[in-house]
């Protein structure tokens, strides 16, 4: 008879560890997904920020840049405004150089 009781306390308590066990395991499953889930979701704002900002860049006017040696070392990219003083410096640059030198 006691034998029968320790069993049947062991069963109890083995099932009894059991729900917790699942429970808690559950938990811990339940908070590491709501944490994945935020992390995953900034990181997908972010990268889509990341695109746009990049192709804000791309479809900016662009003019290469070239070393002293004359080889294409990059492209200078700028805003509508930029471009405008950089198309003035070139177009003084060309009248200063149609001008007749004087010495």
């Amino acid at each position: 008879m006691t034998l029968a009781l320790a069993l049947g306390a062991f069963v109890v308590v083995a099932a009894a560890w059991d729900v917790v066990a699942g429970a808690a395991v559950a938990g811990i499953f339940s908070v590491v997904n709501t944490v994945l889930t935020a992390w995953l979701a900034r990181e997908q704002r972010r990268t889509r920020q990341q695109v746009a900002e990049t192709r804000d860049v791309l479809e900016q006017p662009r003019r290469i840049v070239y070393d002293r040696e004359g080889e294409p070392v990059g492209f200078l990219v700028a805003s509508a405004p930029d471009m405008q003083v950089v198309h003035q410096a070139r177009d003084r640059r060309r009248d200063l150089a149609q001008e007749p030198h004087t010495t």
